[in-house]
């Protein structure tokens, strides 16, 4: 029998716990806009802030929509334990699938009138910005294109955008009206790392992926080869970073996101484990979230401590 939507319902539909995957990013690209000389407008900051909420959580919300839709979601619930914490709550029963695409639509709509204002005052690249991240997370498993049942990377490259160059050039461009190399080149660790949440989080759902026909970068490369990728993307982005530094691109306090490598070594003693299990994927893909709004936190202070 469906039930009605109750706030922790609403928590586990929109993955509520992922929220700094956008926000940093969005603090990231004001904290540039302030290395530049301009002085943070505060209100569309925090619109900002509201309106990226609203679009990931729409996003959120919409994906689980369509992967129920598709199937994938009923494999998941029928592989995994009653009590398992991720199980999905469409498939469940919990609410229906009418309250689910309402509340996705309402979120969109949020997002899409902040975004019209924002663009309003600041520029309207900033509704080219946030349409293109609400494409891309759109697609990512709506029919018909349904980016992330592909292969190709496609989905992981939809989630490299719609968390790194998107929100963090988006940031930037509403505090100063300009586009500019430097959020752009900023935003790419910050996209990998992201993207890296998902090759870790893909690891728990591998086999009702694969059953499902879902063709995400690690069902397609499998679960070992995935854990290698991960990990290299993660160190690439520190040897980037200091790149960076060394050419004068970022300023030398850039280099305390060195201090996020110990989330990394963190990961690292996990993908050593010899026979891994679902908790220590669940694990993983903790970890590598943490790494991932840390590195973005303090790589945006050594903006404004300059």
């Amino acid at each position: 029998m469906t039930k009605n939507l109750t706030l922790n319902r609403f928590f586990r539909l929109s993955r509520f716990q992922f929220l700094p995957v956008i926000i940093c990013p969005v603090i990231l690209g004001t904290a540039i806009a302030s290395y530049n000389g301009i002085s943070t407008n505060w209100i569309s900051l925090s619109l900002a802030i509201i309106g990226s909420i609203s679009l990931l959580l729409a996003a959120n919300v919409i994906n689980d929509v369509h992967d129920y839709l598709n199937g994938v979601d009923e494999i998941s619930n029928t592989m995994f334990p009653k009590d398992f914490q991720n199980a999905k709550i469409l498939p469940k029963g919990e609410i229906s699938l009418t309250v689910a695409k309402k509340l996705a639509y309402v979120f969109y709509i949020i997002g899409a009138i902040i975004g019209i204002y924002l663009a309003s005052i600041a520029g309207y690249a900033i509704l080219v910005l946030g349409i293109s991240g609400t494409i891309l997370s759109y697609i990512y498993v709506a029919s018909p294109i349904k980016t992330d049942y592909r292969g190709y990377g496609l989905g992981e490259l939809s989630i490299f955008f719609s968390f790194g160059p998107i929100p963090v050039l988006g940031a930037y461009y509403l505090q100063t009206s300009t586009i500019d190399m430097l959020p752009i080149l900023a935003s790419i660790p910050i996209g990998i790392l992201t993207t890296c949440i998902l090759l870790n989080h893909d690891l728990i759902f591998y086999e009702p992926y694969k059953k499902g026909e879902k063709k995400s970068l690690t069902v397609v490369l499998g679960r070992q080869k995935s854990i290698k990728l991960s990990f290299g993307l993660s160190i690439f982005t520190y040897i980037y970073l200091t790149l960076l530094v060394v050419y004068d691109v970022l300023p030398f306090y850039s280099l305390i996101t060195f201090i996020s490598l110990l989330l990394l070594l963190k990961l690292l003693k996990i993908y050593s484990i010899k026979k891994l299990n679902m908790e220590n994927y669940g694990n993983a893909t903790s970890t590598a979230f943490l790494l991932s709004i840390i590195y973005c936190i303090l790589l945006s202070i050594s903006f404004i401590i300059v």
